[in-house]
């Protein structure tokens, strides 16, 4: 028996061949194509932005799976739908991808013991996603935290809890 991987990378099983009288032929074979793993990637844009989009798990020869937006785009978080054909990933849809809030990118106003700041996250916050931020960080001298949450990379506070 040969491997199938040894006759073409993407399948795997066995071949076996004879050779009688100086005629090779084939005695059985269950050569199936390899599923796409989540070590592979297949480049991709998300709104804009290509990079190297990875399986979460393993997706089975037509079938569809997920891959992570922010894989492509930093920015975004959500679901890439990748699907396997042939063993070969191709991004179908990357429309459930939707804005983070970051650091460096998002404010909102919040009022701590009557007075206007603004605060920022800490770390990025994924799209439906919520954290904290300390009060000291948007108005110097305060302890405590302030509730954020992020809706497609509009940041809101939620809660205030500085002293």
């Amino acid at each position: 028996p040969t491997l199938c991987e040894a006759v073409n990378s993407r399948y795997t099983g066995l071949v076996t061949l004879s050779c009688s009288k100086g005629s090779l032929s084939l005695e059985s074979q269950d050569c199936i194509i390899l599923p796409c793993e989540p070590w592979h990637f297949v480049a991709g844009a998300v709104h804009g932005v290509s990079g190297l989009i990875k399986p979460t798990e393993q997706i089975l020869v037509g079938s569809t799976g997920v891959g992570k937006c922010g894989d492509a785009n930093v920015e975004y978080s959500g679901n890439v739908e990748l699907a396997c054909n042939e063993g070969q990933l191709e991004v179908k849809d990357t429309s459930a991808c939707r804005l983070t809030c970051s650091s460096y990118g998002s404010s909102a106003p919040v009022t701590v013991d009557g007075g206007a700041y603004t605060v920022s996250p800490a770390d990025r916050i994924p799209h439906g996603g919520a954290a904290v931020q300390q009060c000291s960080a948007a108005a110097y001298g305060y302890d405590g935290e302030i509730q954020l949450s992020c809706d497609n990379g509009v940041l809101s506070v939620d809660g205030v809890d500085c002293s």
